[in-house]
């Protein structure tokens, strides 16, 4: 039987976005991780996703990742821009999303993770 290339690639989408919530629920940058609502970050994680492109560093998206949760939660609900926490958590996310370039993706589709 032949794998279809199409859902190989939707496959690998939604691993690494996954991958990213799992981050941004153990990071918290907001403090809504209640032990029970593993989801509770997918809209922040959506919105990075749609972001990154091959072209993006990963000062692109410890810059990315600081606007979106000023955007969801406000700067009186997040750290600093200048938080270590980003330096950190962006570089995390640099590696994932590295290693799914590097397996030939051309891009994420934001169309894949709608529910």
């Amino acid at each position: 039987m032949q794998h279809n290339t199409g859902d190989s690639r939707q496959r690998k989408r939604r691993i690494l976005f996954t991958e990213l919530e799992v981050l941004l629920y153990e990071y918290d940058l907001a403090g809504i991780n209640f032990g029970s609502n593993p989801d509770e970050y997918a809209p922040e994680v959506r919105a990075i996703y749609t972001r990154l492109n091959l072209e993006s560093t990963e000062e692109e998206m410890q810059s990315i990742t600081y606007e979106i949760f000023v955007n969801y939660f406000s700067k009186l609900c997040v750290p600093p821009k200048d938080d270590p926490v980003y330096t950190e958590l962006s570089r995390e996310m640099w590696i994932l999303w590295q290693r799914y370039i590097k397996q030939g993706l051309a891009g994420p589709s934001v169309y894949d993770y709608i529910a």
